[in-house]
């Protein structure tokens, strides 16, 4: 084999090979490729030097494959099948699919969208799974090059090989149990309230207390707790008040009533972070649009 003529054999160069030695003539292998028969022939004299062999030999019936050339003539056919094979799985059939997709995402993200991309991606992908993990405060990076698809952040993540998508933009409301309190939509009322917060790492989430501050007033947190559906629980009944994203308004905080925050918050923002690597991945592709679809 000549290893030098051999890397400027293409896949196009194997197709024609496989249609010569199957069809025995050159007119309807150009036509098949929309190519001259000169173009055909000049293919077919690359993999001869390529390969050093004949590999097809002229005779009253058309070409004839030499024993070589029929055998690899069968191995191209067979290599080409499975490129197109694994062109194919690109594109990605949820309902033939046993994949697992793994997401590590925070409770905001749970008590949202996220309830309703797992009811779609197990009902278009019966055998498909879906692991949904917590996002912690000092997120993994390294765990997208390993175990995690996605990984949904509030804030840009900045690192070599990782993308991300921007999701969602929420404003901040407040909101209030309508049968036990009036609307704190004063700065007097607001900061007067007792305040529920959600918290991950120990620390009340401080955008509010920053905007607060700003005025030169605070606020007085009665009850920390670590997920929004805890704290809608805890909430109902009483004339505590919460600050939190309006999504909310369709998941945890159903039958809350809401109004502005007497101070500027900037919205939350959502990202989908993700490996680069991932993005000719065609299931990979299919949840990500999902997502985005959803969201």
């Amino acid at each position: 084999m000549n290893k030098s003529g051999f890397s400027k054999v293409s896949l196009r160069d194997l197709n024609i090979l496989v249609s010569l030695v199957e069809a025995g003539r050159i007119g309807p292998v150009a036509n098949k490729f929309s190519m001259s028969t000169s173009a055909v022939s000049y293919a077919v004299e690359r993999l001869r030097v390529a390969l050093d062999d004949t590999l097809l030999v002229r005779t009253s019936h058309g070409f004839r494959p030499t024993e070589f050339g029929r055998q690899y003539a069968e191995r191209a056919k067979a290599f080409l099948a499975e490129m197109d094979s694994l062109q194919e799985q690109r594109g990605f059939d949820p309902a033939k699919s046993e994949r697992s997709f793994t997401i590590m995402a925070t409770d905001y993200e749970l008590g949202g969208f996220l309830g309703e991309v797992a009811q779609r991606l197990l009902t278009q992908g019966p055998n498909l799974s879906l692991r949904i993990i917590e996002t912690r405060p000092t997120v993994q990076l390294e765990r997208l090059f390993e175990d995690i698809d996605i990984i949904f952040a509030p804030l840009p993540l900045s690192r070599a090989g990782v993308s991300q998508t921007p999701l969602l933009r929420d404003d901040y409301v407040t909101f209030y149990d309508s049968s036990a309190r009036a609307a704190p939509d004063t700065l007097e009322a607001y900061c007067a309230a007792a305040h529920g917060v959600v918290v991950d790492d120990g620390t009340p989430y401080s955008n509010v207390d920053k905007a607060l501050a700003h005025f030169g007033r605070k606020r007085h947190v009665q009850l920390s707790v670590p997920s929004f559906s805890a704290l809608s629980r805890m909430m109902r009944g009483t004339e505590m008040v919460t600050t939190l994203p309006a999504k909310l308004c369709t998941g945890d905080f159903a039958g809350f009533a809401q109004c502005a925050p007497p101070v500027t918050l900037e919205p939350l923002e959502v990202f989908m972070t993700y490996a680069q690597l991932r993005e000719g991945d065609g299931g990979f592709n299919w949840l990500h649009d999902m997502i985005c679809a959803q969201a």
